[in-house]
């Protein structure tokens, strides 16, 4: 029934895209914000809020790949895109091995930073893998 009262063109469609992306982001800030909180504040053990560290690894992860998947970005801006994803994603992976005192000494934090900067090659080589199956599937879609 309501579903005839809401006129889509790709302006609008393009509108609700901008909308989600937006809240998703703020939603991420503000469950790292609140484990900053938890953590400095209240002064909680990082146990207390591992949900809140795997919900926000799985999700950033899975939001990624959708995207490259969906938008089929293999183009010269993905050499860009994917460094750029790879620093966020070493730069919030230190802040949540901090939050969590899994980092106390400097052979601890040259120990996650190598394990993190390998684990996450690995990732945006699955990432490029995925953008170019999904380049793959827009032009069998435009054809």
């Amino acid at each position: 029934m309501f579903k005839k009262l809401i006129v889509k063109d790709e302006r609008t469609e393009k509108i609700y895209h901008e909308i989600g992306s937006k809240m998703f982001a703020i939603t991420i800030w503000l469950i790292l914000s609140a484990m900053i909180y938890r953590r400095f504040i209240l002064g909680q053990s990082p146990k207390d809020f591992r949900d809140l560290q795997f919900i926000i690894a799985i999700t950033a992860i899975l939001y990624i790949g959708a995207n490259l998947y969906y938008d089929g970005i293999l183009s010269v801006r993905l050499k860009s895109i994917l460094i750029r994803i790879y620093i966020t994603l070493v730069i919030v992976s230190l802040i949540i091995g901090i939050l969590s005192n899994n980092i106390t000494n400097l052979t601890e934090g040259l120990t996650s930073i190598i394990t993190v900067t390998v684990s996450y090659f690995f990732i945006i080589i699955i990432y490029w893998i995925i953008s170019y199956f999904g380049m793959k599937k827009i032009k069998k879609d435009l054809s």
